[in-house]
C-alpha cells in the first residue's frame, strides 16, 4: 500500500545554472519557457528552472521530477519503475538533456532519486517543516499527465509514437 508523501520545498534565491560543464551544450531557452519565466515571480523562476521531464524508452513511462540543490533529481517511483538509470532521459525546462548513472527507489512511498552523470548546480532545498501550517503558500510546477513531451524536442515525439 502506498502512503501519500508530503515534501515541502523552499526555493533557493540564487540563479539557476542547469548543468556544470555543459554550458556549450545548452540551447536557446524555448519561447514558452521564457514566457513562463517572465510571468512568474522571482522565487518561482528558480522552481521552474528546476523542473525535469523524465522519460524511459524501455517502459514508455514519463513524468516530472525536480532538481535538488545537492544535484539529485527527485521523482515518483511509478515514473521510473522497471527502468535502469542509464536508460532514463531527463530534459530540463531550459532544454538541457540529462543522463543518469544511479537510481534509488522506495515503492512504499512512491519516491525515487536519480544521480545525474554530470554535476548539476542550482536546484531546490527540501524544507525543514514537516507540518506546514494551513494557509502556507504553495506553488506547483510540472508536466501534466497528458503531456506528450517538450515541444522543443521532436526526438521525444518520435519515441512516443
Amino acid at each position: 500500500m502506498r502512503r501519500p508523501l508530503l515534501v515541502t520545498i523552499l526555493a533557493i534565491a540564487t540563479p539557476f545554472n542547469p548543468v556544470q560543464g555543459q554550458q556549450n551544450q545548452q540551447k536557446e531557452i524555448p519561447i514558452t519557457t521564457q514566457w513562463t519565466l517572465n510571468a512568474a515571480e522571482a522565487s518561482q523562476r528558480i522552481e521552474i528552472s528546476s523542473i525535469v521531464w523524465l522519460y524511459c524508452p524501455t517502459t514508455k513511462l514519463k513524468g516530472t521530477g525536480f532538481i535538488l540543490k545537492n544535484g539529485l533529481v527527485v521523482t515518483n517511483d511509478h515514473v521510473v519503475d522497471g527502468c535502469a538509470a542509464d536508460r532514463i532521459v531527463g530534459t530540463t525546462s531550459t532544454r538541457v538533456e540529462l543522463k543518469f548513472r544511479k537510481l534509488v527507489t522506495d515503492p512504499d512511498v512512491d519516491l525515487a532519486a536519480l544521480r545525474p552523470t554530470d554535476p548539476i548546480a542550482g536546484g531546490l532545498e527540501l524544507g525543514e517543516d514537516t507540518d506546514p501550517k494551513v494557509g502556507s503558500r504553495v506553488t506547483t510546477w510540472g508536466y501534466p499527465l497528458i503531456h506528450n513531451g517538450p515541444a522543443w524536442c521532436p526526438r521525444f515525439a518520435l519515441l512516443l509514437g
